[in-house]
């Protein structure tokens, strides 16, 4: 399938002619100094690792990758790593369905009884339903043993039989609620119209006309060497997340590429290369619910946004204009240890919106004769609060117990004498700094403690 698809490709891209457009030389070079500035931050922070990419028009104008694909290796991302999208991947379904409907294969109309009668009111249920999700069938996401069966090979029947088994949860048309079956199903209408797999549909009608080769339906190919693996809770080490099985995701979330390849299928996309007009006013209209492909679209500026998450993989996709011009951003995640939604930020500096950024505390190493300096208890006495720092030789860093919790849990340390932790039992972070001197703390509130010992 690699040699074909290296072929096809060396076809595609022998009829292109390279030319330095106009349009990175028109984008403001400050921008992307504050844009870079920022990522610097992020990457300097330690609680996400991923990559960012931004397209103007046909142009990529800005990448960067920061963090490890692997961190046992100590493997870099970088330009080629790829990403599981996860339900970004209904994208990619919805351009190949829609491109089968204007090949005259499937219409809008047809109707789900045609592939899979025995799913409940089938007849009542068409393509366009699955499509903006309002079939009124049950999200297979939202079945409790879903985590039980997630790493496992599945036969598409067995999850044909499965999203049959839960029935529907409103009537079909009536109400747009989104949900993973109508995607899993779409994919597998694409197979019976065309007796092709759906990743070799995926690979004929997107990955091969637009010369990407780091996209991949990730039950099509083998194992992707590039693809990184995703990790969660950085306390003190990134523990490595588990791997879902793509075969229970079935075209719902089973892409995998790199934030440039995907912001060039989106930007092409809007550029009317993939599917003509028409099919693309059909797919960003969203009266009555969701788009097609695009699940939301922001009301005061028009700007479209397509948001995954599978594993601990993190994918969002914003798509604005700017002076005419089509911006697409995208930010995807192999790691992420608290929440922020970096694209928003890289979407404000890059249309210069008047963005308030947050200041990231840069992550510092301590040896383990500076961490010693810290260990103490501190308090103050009027409101009964004790803090003790400890040292974890097993963990090798700071741990802080409290009067809150009992247990210690990590503490993060920034430059400065500043640190982070999370009372387990609050569920919300503490930032404190401690004195030059080692003998005082003060909470981010203003209170301080006393060291005891």
């Amino acid at each position: 399938m690699k040699m074909i698809r290296k072929i096809a490709m060396g076809c595609v891209l022998s009829l292109m002619v390279a030319s330095c457009s106009q349009n990175t030389r028109s984008f403001k070079s400050k921008n992307l100094a504050e844009l870079d500035s920022f990522v610097t931050s992020v990457e300097g922070n330690g609680g996400w690792m991923g990559a960012i990419s931004v397209f103007q028009d046909d142009e990529e104008i800005y990448d960067r990758s920061w963090g490890y694909s692997n961190v046992m290796t100590r493997t870099e991302n970088g330009k080629e790593t790829c990403y599981r999208l996860g339900s970004v991947s209904n994208l990619y379904t919805a351009t190949v369905i829609m491109k089968l409907i204007e090949d005259g294969k499937l219409s809008m109309d047809s109707k789900l009884s045609e592939f899979f009668p025995s799913i409940m009111q089938a007849p009542k249920i068409t393509v366009e339903d699955l499509l903006r999700h309002k079939s009124g069938i049950f999200n297979l996401f939202f079945d409790l043993n879903y985590w039980s069966y997630y790493r496992t090979t599945m036969s598409k029947e067995d999850l044909v039989a499965k999203i049959q088994n839960h029935g529907l949860v409103a009537a079909p048309g009536t109400k747009s609620q989104i949900s993973a079956s109508n995607y899993i199903l779409l994919s597998m209408i694409a197979e019976q119209v065309t007796g092709q797999e759906f990743g070799g549909l995926v690979d004929s009608l997107i990955c091969v006309p637009l010369g990407l080769q780091n996209t991949f339906e990730g039950n099509y190919v083998e194992a992707v060497k590039s693809e990184a693996n995703s990790y969660y809770d950085k306390k003190p080490e990134w523990n490595l997340a588990d791997r879902t099985n793509l075969t229970t995701v079935y075209g719902e979330s089973s892409i995998i590429s790199t934030p440039t390849e995907v912001a060039k299928f989106v930007s092409s996309l809007l550029a009317g290369k993939i599917v003509n007009s028409q099919t693309l006013a059909q797919m960003i209209n969203f009266e009555g619910g969701c788009g097609i492909g695009f699940v939301q679209k922001n009301a005061e500026d028009g700007s479209l946004i397509i948001s995954g998450n599978i594993d601990g993989f993190f994918a969002d996709v914003v798509c604005f204009k700017k002076d005419n011009h089509d911006m697409v951003a995208v930010c995807l995640l192999n790691g992420s240890n608290r929440p922020l939604s970096l694209v928003s930020h890289v979407v404000n500096l890059v249309s210069e919106k008047d963005a308030i950024l947050p200041i990231l505390k840069q992550k510092t190493e301590l040896s383990s004769e500076e961490e010693n300096e810290f260990v103490g208890v501190y308090s103050n006495k009027q409101y009964a609060i004790t803090f003790e720092i400890v040292r974890s030789e097993e963990d090798k860093c700071l741990k802080l117990k409290t009067t809150y919790s009992s247990m210690p849990v990590y503490m993060e340390c920034y430059r400065n004498g500043e640190f982070s932790a999370e009372i387990v039992a609050e569920e919300v972070p503490v930032n404190f700094s401690v004195s030059a001197d080692k003998q005082s703390l003060f909470l981010d509130n203003g209170m301080e403690l006393i060291r005891e010992s």
